[in-house]
């Protein structure tokens, strides 16, 4: 079989063999081709060639991902990212990365992109798929490095209200039991509402003013231990519990009362009065 830039365009219907029995060169040639071909078009299909990254990762031919990366760093242009960032999306969920993948580099490709692209958001992918997948063989050291760039990305993301099916995937790196969020805090403010015969306080997204999180209370319970109660409901669906308590720490507890509770509270329970899920943490440690 001859092999052209169909047989990537073609990947979902395509089995690892097609390239199995391929000469390397005449695999890198003909991938080089098929993911400069994309550079021009109004849209990138980031599925399509993610299918292509892996075909190529369950295939004999190794290091492809270097391939990639080389193409980017000679070619580093905001629809090359794109292309790359998905084509590695799709490797790295078939094959672990390579040995030799300047990781490192990579992830800080995510500091040079603008936030709201679509090449952004392809690299962000690319990494949740190299943290994520069962094929990933990080080590501990490279696990904490992207963690924390993704979660330092996920913070962007929520803080600008962009990328919302990025925001999807990266939410799942602060569910129960996995890492804390890291939130932009600058990039809210607290303020109170008074609501006829009721007031309660407001965290709001300055990005599009969008009220983020309502504090209906915030109470000292000196009884049994020296516990802030602070109850809350989030009207924005894009932010998480786990996302509340830097954030009222920062725009309300710190912000608005300005540290009142500091010496006589040692920690406080977040209650979701929507939910009843309550969440203990130090009141020095609350996330700000």
């Amino acid at each position: 079989m001859t092999l052209t830039i169909k047989t990537f365009a073609n990947a979902r219907d395509q089995q690892p063999a097609v390239l199995d029995g391929e000469e390397r060169g005449a695999v890198i040639a003909t991938l080089l081709e098929w993911l400069r071909s994309w550079l021009p078009a109004s849209f990138i299909d980031g599925e399509y060639i993610a299918d292509g990254g892996i075909l190529v990762g369950d295939s004999r031919h190794a290091e492809m991902d270097l391939v990639a990366w080389e193409l980017l760093c000679n070619e580093p242009t905001l629809p090359m990212h794109n292309v790359v960032g998905a084509f590695l999306d799709g490797y790295w969920a078939a094959r672990a990365v390579s040995e030799s993948f300047d990781l490192a580099a990579y992830s800080g490709t995510l500091d040079r992109l603008p936030l709201n692209d679509r090449a952004y958001a392809a690299t962000a992918l690319a990494l949740y798929s190299v943290l994520c997948s069962r094929a990933s063989r990080l080590t501990g050291t490279q696990q904490s490095m992207v963690r924390q760039r993704l979660l330092t990305a996920r913070g962007k993301i929520l803080s600008h209200n962009v990328l919302p099916y990025v925001l999807g995937s990266l939410d799942y790196l602060v569910g129960p039991g996995q890492s804390r969020p890291i939130v932009d805090v600058a990039s809210y403010r607290g303020y109170r509402c008074d609501d006829g015969p009721t007031s309660y306080f407001v965290v709001e997204r300055l990005a599009d003013h969008t009220e983020v999180v309502h504090v209906h209370e915030a109470i000292l319970r000196k009884l049994r231990r020296r516990t802030l109660m602070v109850s809350y409901d989030i009207p924005d669906s894009k932010h998480l519990d786990v996302d509340v308590p830097p954030l009222v720490s920062a725009c309300v507890l710190k912000g608005l009362l300005e540290d009142r509770f500091r010496g006589q509270a040692d920690s406080v329970d977040y209650v979701n009065i929507k939910t009843d899920l309550k969440m203990t943490l130090p009141y020095d440690d609350a996330g700000a």
